[in-house]
Order: structure tokens, then sequence, then C-alpha cells
């Protein structure tokens, strides 16, 4: 995959790059992390020059997921509206405060977002975190709900599938596409500071829809959203609309 020259427009997003030495690991537990022997998908610029890489996930990181959303849920679950809220709105914070980051990592993937909607759009569902008992006071989280995107989804579209299912007290295991993969992290980042605990969003990168249908098919995962242009393999369809056993 290779990309134009970056310009000096996206300084701050390449400061970011640089504080990771340019290589992006899976958001796990609240962290980042780099498993050994794992492939990477790296992005260059049309001289050649590496960009960025991101870590290829495997079959157990995509269970160390699963296993780390399972004790997120208990959590996440666990708080008042008013608690989820105040992360809801801290993470607003938060996205003014990298707003400037987050569009030049955007316009870096060719899948530009603007901050200004982003933040709209997290003020909206702050609402429903505060709310969610008193509109619909029967609800019960569904669990871990896995999201995965095809790599011309742009960052919008894809916190507009994950932050809904935050608000209302459900985990999230993203599997994104190569288009938000950098946007993903560095927004899973941003709702770590504004206090989200640990387990509570998760995301594993790859190469291609395959990961994103691995999530899909593991048995801790309750619900399967998929968002993109981009139809799914024949092969896959299983995978994104078969609800696992037991659920």
């Amino acid at each position: 995959m290779e990309y134009g020259p970056a310009s000096s427009s996206t300084a701050t997003a390449q400061s970011w790059l640089e504080s990771h030495s340019r290589s992006l690991g899976l958001f796990l537990d609240g962290t980042f992390v780099c498993p050994p022997d794992r492939q990477t998908s790296t992005v260059n610029d049309a001289s050649g020059q590496r960009m960025w890489s991101t870590v290829c996930a495997a079959e157990e990181d995509v269970s160390l997921a699963a296993l780390s959303s399972v004790s997120g849920f208990k959590v996440w679950s666990g708080l008042s509206c008013h608690q989820r809220a105040k992360v809801f709105h801290r993470f607003v914070s938060g996205l003014q405060r990298h707003g400037q980051c987050l569009m030049e990592l955007c316009e870096l993937a060719q899948a530009p977002s603007s901050v200004t909607a982003l933040v709209r759009l997290a003020q909206y569902y702050a609402g429903w975190a505060q709310l969610r008992d008193t509109l619909i006071a029967d609800w019960t989280p569904r669990g871990v709900v896995a999201v995965a995107v095809s790599d011309d989804c742009p960052l919008y579209s894809l916190l507009l599938k994950v932050l809904p299912a935050l608000a209302v007290g459900n985990v999230v295991i993203v599997a994104p596409g190569s288009g938000t993969a950098l946007p993903a992290l560095l927004t899973a980042s941003i709702l770590g500071e504004a206090g989200l605990p640990a387990g509570v969003l998760n995301i594993v990168t790859g190469k291609d829809l395959s990961l994103g249908i691995k999530v899909a098919q593991n048995p801790s995962v309750s619900y399967v959203i998929y968002t993109g242009n981009k139809k799914v393999p024949a092969a896959g369809m299983e995978g994104f609309f078969h609800q696992p056993s037991g659920r």
C-alpha cells in the first residue's frame, strides 16, 4: 500500500507516530501491546519510506481481546449511567485536545473525518449514557460487541457503531480496516485517558476482513456489527451474521 508524501500539515500526526517508533501495536486491556513474532502491515510513502506499520493480530490475540472484554464488561456494566456519562464527557474534552492529531492521522490514512463532527457525536452519546435507565429502563446490555469495518470506512462511521454500544453498557472489540486503524488506536488511547476501564474497548488490527471474521466467531462475542462499502467475502458471511452458540 502506498500513499503520497506526507505534507508539513501532518506534523502533529508525524510526531505522534514517531513517539510510537512508527510501529503501532494492538490496544488490549487498556494499553498498547506488540506481541512477538507477529506479521506486520506496513504503509510506505511514494519514495518507499516506511510511514507506519501495524501488528497483524493472531488467533491468540483475538482470544486475549475477548478475555479482556469479558472482564471489562463486569466493570463497565456495573457503573451507574452518570459514571459512564462522565467518561463520555471527558472523552469529548480529549477529542478537542487531540483533535489536530486525530484529523491529521485520518488524512494520512486517506479517510478524512471532521473533528467537530466527532465531538458532536460523542456529546450526543454522552446523553445516551446519562439517560439510558430513564429512556430504556428494561435494557440489558448484550455484553461483548464485535465491530468490523472495511478499509474504506472513515473514523466517524466506526464511532457511529462503537459509541452507542459503549453508551448503553456494552463493551467492544474493534477490527478496523486500514483507513481507520491509526485514528482508531489514537481514539482508544483518548478514551483510556478519559477513564474508560481497561477491557471496555479492545482494538485488534490486521491486513483484511478475515480478522473481523475471526473476532466475530469468538464464543465470547454476543453481537456483531459490520460497516463499510466493501462486501464481506461469501466464505466469511456466516462469521458476521451468525450469533455464537449459547448467546
